[in-house]
This record gives structure tokens, C-alpha cells and sequence, in this order.
């Protein structure tokens, strides 16, 4: 049967939960000590904390520059390596060139006419074979060499390290020289801007899109806001005068608007444009008398207008927009483009 045990106040607590026998101070030796405040509530003494941090970084700082001189003296040992392996093809190459001279004397030895090729190759022979033996002796003696170098050494770690190494370092000259690549390329676009050739800067960012920098696209959308505000304004004003003319003298609204740049106008506007020219080159044709006049429009606010040429026996183009020079007036066609044109009319 349990006993009860009556307590009477928080002394009697203490006395019978032994708490007199726990020690003062907390207990030494762990990295981060832990005080109680009045109100129970856990807190860590910071000054210790900071202690323990500033030791453990002195410590790893002090591996850090130990396991970068162990790395520097192995990589030092491959490299001796390296020159043993090197040394010993070379004396391997010096064999085989003795090897050679040696069979050939021997030969000529046997089948000469006369008595000086007969001593001159007893010579070769001689010389050869001195240096076989030579070669022979620095082959076992750097084969020796290498293995047992490469007993005291972890190659395959060794090699992936270098390479390692060698990769940091390839990619570190080809980031200096794509900096410096696009350091040049920014002089070259704020070059053009100032001299307000802003087609000339495009052209550039354009054809630059493997440099890619915050200062490149802060460039790229400087340029394309004001090449857009530009060709909007000149769009607008091909607009009034293709309006203007187009009953009286549609060549001249045709010619207005297909010499438009209309890549970066606003969809609307670029739909006004291409539609306002098709119009005018409906009355082009009809002024001209050109029959059953074609529409091919390959793409939103592009497109081309298309005759059938007679003579050529093939449709040509009578005008085009945006859709580069190759289109120009006169042009012949594929017979593919013209099935997928439809009636102007």
C-alpha cells in the first residue's frame, strides 16, 4: 500500500526532494551554460556563448589553413609523381629507339657488301646495345620508383582534386573574360546611345544575349522604351498621311506605311497600320489594274500583297510590311506562299 506524506511548506519540498544535495553553480564544461531567472524561465549566458563561439571559430580557422597546406604539399606530391610517370616514358622511348637501331645494325651486320658498312654496324650494334641496358636499368629503376610513390599516395583522390581545381580555375578565367566582355559591350551601347543611334545600340543587345548583367537589361529596356516611343510617333504620323491620300494617291499612302518598322508598336496601332495599308494597296491595284490582288499574312500587323505576273508565270509582290527586304516590290514567290494568301478584295 502507497504512503502518504503530508507537506506542510516548501522547505519540508526541498528536504524531501533531496534538492540541498544539487550543486550551486551549474556544472562546468558544457558550451553553453544555462541560468534560471527569478521567474523560472530559462535563459543562456551570452558572454559564455560568445566565448565558445569565438573559440570554435579560431579552431576552424586553424583546420582551414592546416587542410590548405596538406592539400598544397599532396598536390605537390602528384606533380613529383607526375614527373616520375614522364621520366619513365621517356627512358621507355629511349629503349625502343635502342631497340630498333640495335635489330637494324644487327641486320645490316648480316647482309652488308662491304667490310666498312659491316663495321659500322658493329658499332651501331654495340652503341645500341649499351644503351638498352641503360634504359633497361632507369626503366626498373623509376618503375620502382612510382610505386612505391604511389603506395604512400591516394591517386584517384589526388587527380580529382587537381581537376577540380583546374575546372575552378577555367571557370574563374572564363568569368573574368565574359566580364570583361560585357564591360566592353556596355561602352559600346551607352557609346551608341549618345550619339542617339538607339537602332545601332539594339542591334547590339540584341546579338548579346549570352552576357546577361542587371546593367545590360537596365540598357535593353532604356533602348526598347525610346525605339518604341520613336516608331509610335512615326507610325502615327503614316497613319494621317496614308488617311489623307490614299483615295488620290495610294501609292504614295502604300509607301508610307510599308517602310514602317512595326516590330514594338502597340497591338492596336500595329493592327491600324496593317490595316489602313492593306486598304491602300487594294487601291494601288485597282489604279494599276491588277486583278485578283492576294493578302498573305504570316504574322499579326505583317504581311504582304501579292500579284499574278504573266510573263514570270509566278505571283510577285506589289508590296510588303515587316516583312523584311527580301520582299521588296517585284519579288517572285514560292508557290506555297501564294496558297496560303487570300483575295485582298
Amino acid at each position: 500500500m502507497s504512503k502518504h506524506v503530508v507537506l506542510k511548506s516548501f522547505a519540508e519540498l526541498a528536504l524531501a526532494l533531496r534538492l540541498e544535495a544539487l550543486p550551486d553553480e551549474p556544472m562546468p564544461g558544457r558550451p553553453c551554460e544555462m541560468v534560471e531567472r527569478g521567474n523560472g524561465v530559462p535563459t543562456v549566458d551570452i558572454d559564455h556563448l560568445m566565448r565558445d563561439l569565438e573559440a570554435a571559430c579560431g579552431d576552424f580557422q586553424t583546420a582551414v589553413r592546416e587542410d590548405e597546406a596538406a592539400r598544397a604539399e599532396a598536390l605537390q606530391d602528384l606533380e613529383r609523381y607526375d614527373a616520375l610517370v614522364a621520366a619513365l616514358r621517356q627512358a621507355e622511348a629511349a629503349w625502343e629507339r635502342a631497340a630498333h637501331l640495335q635489330a637494324d645494325a644487327e641486320r645490316l651486320a648480316h647482309e652488308a657488301f662491304t667490310g666498312a658498312a659491316r663495321e659500322a654496324a658493329q658499332r651501331a650494334v654495340s652503341t645500341a646495345e649499351y644503351a638498352a641496358s641503360v634504359t633497361a636499368a632507369l626503366i626498373a629503376e623509376r618503375q620502382a620508383a612510382i610505386e612505391q610513390m604511389a603506395s604512400h599516395l591516394d591517386l584517384a583522390r589526388l587527380l580529382a582534386e587537381r581537376q577540380r581545381q583546374q575546372e575552378a580555375l577555367r571557370q574563374q578565367t572564363e568569368a573574368a573574360a565574359r566580364d570583361e566582355r560585357t564591360r566592353d559591350l556596355v561602352m559600346a551601347v551607352q557609346q551608341a546611345i549618345a550619339e542617339g543611334r538607339l537602332e545601332a545600340a539594339l542591334a547590339l543587345l540584341a546579338n548579346a544575349k549570352d552576357f546577361e548583367s542587371p546593367e545590360l537589361t537596365w540598357l535593353r529596356d532604356q533602348v526598347t522604351e525610346r525605339i518604341r516611343i520613336g516608331r509610335t510617333w512615326a507610325a502615327e504620323q503614316a497613319l494621317r498621311l496614308a488617311r489623307r491620300t490614299r483615295r488620290h494617291d495610294p501609292a504614295q499612302a502604300v509607301h508610307a506605311l510599308e517602310t514602317l518598322k512595326v516590330d514594338l508598336l502597340p497591338e492596336a496601332l500595329a493592327r491600324q497600320v496593317f490595316g489602313e495599308w492593306a486598304r491602300a494597296c487594294l487601291s494601288l491595284c485597282r489604279e494599276r489594274g491588277i486583278e485578283a490582288p492576294l493578302r498573305y499574312a504570316p504574322q499579326l500587323g505583317r504581311g504582304a500583297v501579292l500579284a499574278w505576273d504573266e510573263a514570270q508565270q509566278t505571283h510577285v509582290v506589289v508590296s510588303a510590311l515587316g516583312l523584311g527586304p527580301e520582299w521588296a516590290a517585284g519579288q517572285r514567290v514560292d508557290d506555297d506562299v501564294a496558297r496560303h494568301a487570300r483575295s485582298l478584295i
